[in-house]
């Protein structure tokens, strides 16, 4: 459990996202190193943001883990701030937060931080992955939109990417059993960050 010192089920205040996504940053920092670091040094979350090189370098943080926290990317920050204030349907969920998926939270390299948009409650819907090929058969294709309306009706949420092919295919068919979907991205950014 993270020693954030947030109230996980309180919408982040804008100092506390603009931690997180410097944590984000954060080469090489998974939630495991994270935690790892409050947890054997007894820190609070928010110790890290006013803690030296050398202090944080003592802490377990490598020399560009540290020059990372301490002076992050504030273009990427400003753009992040920008993108969630620009519709109602935006969220930025830290690790921390309540809606945050519970699921993801067990895989081994959660992210740590979440941007989603639409309904962040179908993170915690009963859900099945459909994934496959980007140049499906004419078979592989009707099979794809006939399991999705199936799960779809049977009270499934259908998790995919956005790729062409079976995982679009899979969207479209439980949007249109008037399903639920969550399409998930991994998204690169120069300088080694994804989300």
């Amino acid at each position: 459990m993270l020693h954030t010192g947030v109230d996980a089920k309180q919408e982040p205040s804008e100092r506390e996202l603009v931690q997180w996504l410097t944590i984000e940053q954060v080469p090489r920092f998974s939630v495991k190193k994270l935690n790892g670091v409050l947890a054997t040094n007894g820190l609070q979350f928010t110790d890290l943001f006013s803690a030296s090189h050398t202090q944080l370098q003592a802490w377990g943080l490598s020399a560009s883990q540290s020059q990372t926290l301490r002076t992050p990317n504030v273009q990427f920050i400003e753009t992040s701030l920008q993108w969630l204030a620009a519709h109602d349907s935006h969220s930025i969920l830290p690790v921390n937060n309540g809606c945050y998926s519970k699921l993801l939270l067990e895989t081994a390299q959660p992210p740590v931080v979440l941007y989603c948009h639409g309904n962040t409650q179908l993170l915690e819907s009963r859900q099945i992955a459909m994934v496959g090929s980007r140049n499906p058969s004419i078979s592989g294709k009707q099979n794809a939109q006939y399991f999705a309306q199936a799960l779809v009706n049977s009270g499934w949420t259908v998790t995919s990417g956005l790729a062409l092919g079976i995982d679009g295919l899979s969207h479209q068919a439980a949007l249109a059993a008037n399903g639920n979907t969550v399409a998930a991205l991994i998204i690169y950014i120069p300088g080694g960050i994804s989300n």
